[in-house]
């Protein structure tokens, strides 16, 4: 197989033929994953075949939001902004290292480089198709020895790169059949890519055309293994194996310590999977509850009703009605110290908890922010870093310290 190629040697010869399409989002997809688990998997027993499905042999853990220590916000900052060019479509900011803070500015095509304060240190990179240019910043992550890594989804590459030099690579991983739409890096070598291909909808009945997120695991070189398939949501195992989804690509996910943490459908169930595809785990997160509003609820019914058909979908609830709440994550952060953020969906008239566990399941500590705080988009000890966006949309990266009591 052909070993990977890195852009110093011959850009001209990395640049893709076509594009990957970029992650597609059923427009209902968000309403059905609200639904309780039993129903789901009654209305997809229709048409999925599940029967030979085997029991689930991963390690089932449940941890409860009332378990861990209660922190508070001690001080806030906000990254300097550059009033020439401001921060835009920012796709990812994280903490490669204690006294620095790396941003991926999607709208000017570059990653910016801040010290432990928020004051602009660099940038690195710009529009284009050369070493250390972009088409389309997509993901950010941490990559060994302190590194930066960066998704290009528009020519399907990642960049490596120093961010106390600016130095680095740009590579274009070879023998991928899926087109990547994305990719996060699972450890030196490896990376999980992420491939969008259009399937028909007859998996469930009266189901629309829709896409298939195809994920995978590439070692380096050779071909990618395809791991599982994100068709739909809800995944089913067989022998710790995920096998098919089956409602909603409602996905939340992370990379770290060469693992995949993921939690699809809005749900309070993170699965933690090798590289080979094997569920090692199942955190099940009591606590982080949301409330379902009649409004929702009215909405929620007529798009089943529309996908579904009405007689299958009140018969189901007949038997199982919604409930008042429901518990679910919306978000999963690895952070820094190998330890998990998950993420509590928002309401408009509630803080948000982030539940800080460790990868095995044990809690932490927990965390209440506003909702308009915005997103985390990473954490290093008793640093959050988040993201906010304006009516302009003009993006502000803000970290927050936090503190026991």
């Amino acid at each position: 197989m052909t070993k990977e190629r890195q852009m110093t040697k011959r850009p001209e010869a990395l640049v893709p033929a076509s594009r990957a399409p970029l992650r597609q989002r059923d427009a209902g997809a968000a309403d059905r994953a609200l639904l309780p688990m039993a129903i789901v998997l009654a209305l997809a027993a229709v048409s999925a075949s599940c029967a030979d499905a085997d029991p689930p042999t991963t390690t089932m853990v449940t941890v409860n939001v009332a378990d861990a220590p209660l922190w508070s916000v001690e001080s806030s900052f906000e990254v300097e902004q550059d009033e020439d060019e401001p921060l835009g479509k920012v796709t990812g900011a994280i903490l490669p290292s204690p006294n620095l803070i790396a941003i991926a500015d999607g709208l000017n095509y570059r990653v910016v480089v801040t010290d432990s304060l928020g004051r602009r240190l660099r940038t690195v990179g710009r529009a284009g198709m050369g070493p250390l240019e972009f088409e389309a910043l997509d993901w950010m992550a941490r990559w060994p020895g302190d590194s930066v890594f960066v998704w290009d989804s528009g020519s399907r590459r990642y960049s490596v790169f120093s961010p106390e030099t600016g130095e680095g690579r740009t590579v274009l991983p070879q023998g991928m059949e899926t087109p990547v739409a994305r990719a996060l890096p699972s450890d030196g070598e490896g990376l999980w890519v992420m491939g969008v291909a259009l399937v028909a909808g007859d998996t469930m009945p009266r189901g629309p055309a829709r896409f298939r997120h195809d994920v995978g695991y590439w070692q380096g070189t050779g071909r990618v293994t395809k791991v599982h398939s994100l068709a739909a949501g809800g995944y089913v195992k067989q022998g710790g194996r995920v096998l098919q989804w089956l409602e909603g690509p409602t996905t939340a996910m992370a990379t770290g310590n060469g693992l995949f943490y993921f939690t699809e459908g809005e749900r309070p169930t993170v699965a933690v999977l090798d590289p080979t595809g094997v569920v090692l785990r199942e955190i099940n997160v009591h606590g982080l509850a949301v409330q379902l509003t009649d409004a929702r609820r009215q909405k929620l019914v007529e798009r089943l009703h529309e996908s579904y058909g009405v007689a299958a979908v009140d018969r189901l609830l007949d038997a199982a009605p919604l409930p008042e709440q429901f518990d679910a994550i919306q978000q999963i952060v690895f952070g820094r110290d190998g330890t998990l953020w998950l993420g509590q969906r928002p309401t408009p008239d509630m803080e948000r908890i982030w539940l800080n566990v460790t990868t095995e399941g044990e809690p932490i500590r927990q965390v209440a922010m506003p909702a308009k705080d915005g997103v985390m988009l990473d954490a290093a000890g008793d640093r959050l870093l988040f993201l906010t966006r304006d009516k302009l949309d003009l993006d502000y990266i803000h970290v927050h310290v936090i503190a026991a009591g």
